[in-house]
């Protein structure tokens, strides 16, 4: 039998991480846009319709709003988008380039669960509605579901 020296192993691992590591990197940052954060993580609780918490990060839809869990269709909205994003399922978040600010404590984005933009889903649904007063400074007006529900003015950025 062959003995390896411990740091050509070790050297080994190292390597075998960083590809690693390197791959997945690439593998998420090509289902985002823009520079700001980026993430895959654990849907933990989902707050209404519009509001889900994935990491411990509570996260607002980008350009969708849903009605309050006390208005017509607000729990309507909420149980959809938990039978799109149920709690301990893997959710993409890719956080608004142009409202790296946040609301009220939440990081703003599209959230993508499975091969379903959430964001999207909602409005195609009639459980939401495009909010406009975003639409001049969030990254996503220019996709087509934005586009389809009234951001269909913005030039591209």
């Amino acid at each position: 039998m062959k003995k390896y020296p411990i740091s050509g192993i070790i050297g080994f691992v190292i390597i075998v991480s960083f590809m690693v590591s390197y791959y997945f990197d690439s593998q998420q940052s090509s289902v985002c846009g823009g520079g700001a954060s980026c993430f895959i993580g654990k849907i933990s609780r989902v707050i209404d319709g519009d509001t889900i918490v994935v990491d411990d990060i509570n996260v607002r839809l980008a350009l969708t709003a849903t009605p309050e869990l006390d208005a017509t269709y607000g729990m309507e909205a909420k149980e959809f988008t938990e039978s799109i994003c149920p709690v301990g399922s893997e959710a993409l978040v890719d956080e608004d380039d142009g409202q790296i600010d946040g609301s009220y404590g939440r990081l703003i984005g599209l959230v993508k669960c499975g091969d379903v933009v959430l964001n999207s889903i909602l409005l195609d649904k009639g459980l939401g509605i495009i909010d406009t007063r975003f639409c001049s400074v969030s990254e996503f007006s220019n996709t087509e579901w934005a586009r389809k529900y009234g951001c269909y003015w913005y030039k591209e950025k």
